[in-house]
This record gives structure tokens, C-alpha cells and sequence, in this order.
């Protein structure tokens, strides 16, 4: 499925490989009461040079979430990591992306 509309500079869709390997890094570090916990979600894309990835909703087709992977390739014990950098429509992220480059 295509993204609405191009990707902001420094962010790039992932192939189905690199997608499954930050999929499942995403999985092992997902605790209980985290938003995206038992989610069906899928990456659609990764930021350049940052941990950050781009989940898509597949229940929520418009609803986009922006996650700051830790790496830590265990189940996190704080349930707001892994981080949420952003959670809405592809608007949002966009404005969010805007926001990042301007810091």
C-alpha cells in the first residue's frame, strides 16, 4: 500500500526486509500498556541516520505513529517506550516532521 504522499526528506520506505527486521524489533520491545501493544501495525518507513520509524495502523489505514526504537532487542519496562514521537493522521506526521527539522 502507498504512502498519501511523498516522504519528507530523510526518511525512506522500507523494503520488506528491513521492515520485518524493524518489525520485530519494534515486537521485542513493546511492553504491556503501550500504545501500540497487540496492534496490528506495519513499517512503512525509517528515518535516515535515527531510530525512528514510521508504523501504519492496518485496522486504522489513515493512522500513522512515529516510534523511537531503542534497540535495547528486549521488552522495555517503562510502557511509553519504546518512545511515541508522533500518533495521528499522515498530516500529522508531516507537521511533526516539519517540526523536527526546524529544531
Amino acid at each position: 500500500m502507498s504512502l498519501p504522499s511523498p516522504l519528507p526528506e530523510g526518511w525512506y520506505a522500507s523494503n520488506e526486509r528491513h521492515a520485518a527486521r524493524l518489525y520485530n524489533e519494534l515486537q521485542l520491545e513493546l511492553p504491556p500498556g503501550h500504545v501500540l501493544y497487540g496492534k496490528p501495525v506495519e513499517i512503512v518507513a525509517h528515518r535516515e541516520g535515527t531510530d525512528d520509524v514510521l508504523c501504519r495502523h492496518k485496522q486504522e489505514p489513515g493512522r500513522f505513529t512515529v516510534i523511537h526504537l531503542s534497540w535495547a532487542m528486549k521488552e522495555e519496562v517503562n510502557p511509553e517506550h519504546p518512545w511515541v514521537e508522533d500518533d495521528g493522521d499522515y498530516e500529522s506526521f508531516l507537521r511533526y516532521e516539519a517540526s523536527f527539522l526546524n529544531r
